[in-house]
């Protein structure tokens, strides 16, 4: 009998710490690889959480999201081609530029390069990919 119940306060624990999201307290500061950064991000319940399909305005950038616990900074996933980038770090107001540009993928490439050759300064406010 102890057994039997020990068996299945065991696998109860198991179901809801599988099924268990993050939250914006439990949510970690670093991540162990690329692939995990994206699976936690999308698995965390955020205070704020807004999307945009791109594909019809773009041929270039599928899919935006932005993932905030503050409203003030965030993590931006760009889907293109089937392939997810994540960056950390980026800005709201950075953000709504993004999703209000005329060409997300002239918005993405300008930034992206600027944050690549660009000096401290600009790192601030731009894409930072996460790898």
């Amino acid at each position: 009998m102890k057994t039997r119940f020990y068996t299945l306060l065991v696998t109860l624990f198991l179901i809801i710490a599988c099924g268990a999201k993050y939250n914006c307290e439990t949510l970690p500061d670093a991540f162990p690889d690329y692939k995990e950064a994206l699976k936690t991000v999308k698995n965390t319940d955020f205070e704020f959480t807004e999307s945009v399909d791109t594909r019809e305005e773009s041929s270039f950038i599928d899919h935006i999201a932005y993932y905030s616990c503050d409203k003030e900074t965030g993590y931006l996933i760009v889907k293109m081609h089937d392939k997810e980038y994540i960056y950390q770090n980026i800005s709201w107001e950075l953000w709504k530029r993004f999703k209000g540009a005329s060409s997300y993928g002239k918005f993405y490439q300008k930034h992206k390069k600027t944050r690549e050759r660009g000096g401290a300064n600009e790192r601030k406010q731009l894409l930072r990919r996460m790898e």
